[in-house]
Order: C-alpha cells, then structure tokens, then sequence
C-alpha cells in the first residue's frame, strides 16, 4: 500500500483514539441514512461506527479496513451491542479482487489518505463492487 499515511502512522494513532473515532456514526452519514439501501460497504470502517449505525437500521454491512486492532474492535462492539455486521481485515486498494457487490458503499475519511495514484486504484475497486445502480457516500 502506498498511501500517503503508512501503516505504522495509522498503528501508532490506533494506539490511542483517533480524533475521527467519535464513538458515534459520522453526523453526514446520519444525515443521508434514508437513502442508503441494500447491502452496505463501509470502505475504511476504523472502529465500526459507521457500519454498525446501518446494521442497526437492518442493512446488511461488512466493514473492511486494514488494521487488525480496529476490526477487532469493531466485532467487539458488534457483539456487545448485539447487532449482525460483518468485519473483515483487508486492504481497500485489493477490492477488485471481491467477489461480492453492494448497493451502497460508504468511505468516511479513507479515499484522501491515498496518493493519486492509488486513488485510481481505489475508485477501480469501488466500481467493481458496487452494484448496478448502487450509490457510493463519500466524506
């Protein structure tokens, strides 16, 4: 991954709190959530928030990020609250290499984190996924 902030930047902010992680869903997102339909793809999920906001509404949700210490956080926080979403460590740059689609796809702070050339990548990736007709939310 080549992105502008590297892996161990974004290890040692998830040693703590990072100042996104509002233990809350994005306002932004709140905002729209009645237009969000489907299957949903938190692109980037962190520690689940987002994604558990609309597990909580009854969409199914799988969240992906790269850190194996916000995944584990986020089934934590699926499992305390008893809600069904879906957590998996990947790499959003690898997404065409998902076999499954989405009819929303949400990406809360993750697309300004690449450098233009993986942006590409990443927008490649989302089209693969998203279905036909699908809508992508992107703060």
């Amino acid at each position: 991954m080549s992105d502008v902030l590297g892996r161990e930047t974004f290890e040692s902010i998830y040693a703590g709190t990072p100042a996104w992680d509002i233990g809350r869903p994005q306002r932004a997102l709140v905002e729209v959530a009645d237009r969000v339909t489907g299957t949903v793809l938190d692109a980037g999920c962190g520690t689940g928030e987002n994604a558990l906001f609309f597990a909580g509404r009854g969409h199914p949700v799988l969240g992906i990020d790269f850190l194996e210490g916000p995944i584990m956080e986020s089934r934590r926080k699926a499992e305390e609250r008893g809600l069904d979403a879906e957590f998996a460590r990947m790499d959003a740059l690898t997404l065409l290499g998902l076999d499954r689609h989405f009819d929303t796809v949400i990406d809360s702070g993750l697309f300004h984190v690449f450098s233009d050339e993986d942006r590409a990548r990443y927008v490649a990736g989302l089209a693969h996924v998203t279905s036909p007709g699908g809508r992508l939310f992107l703060l």
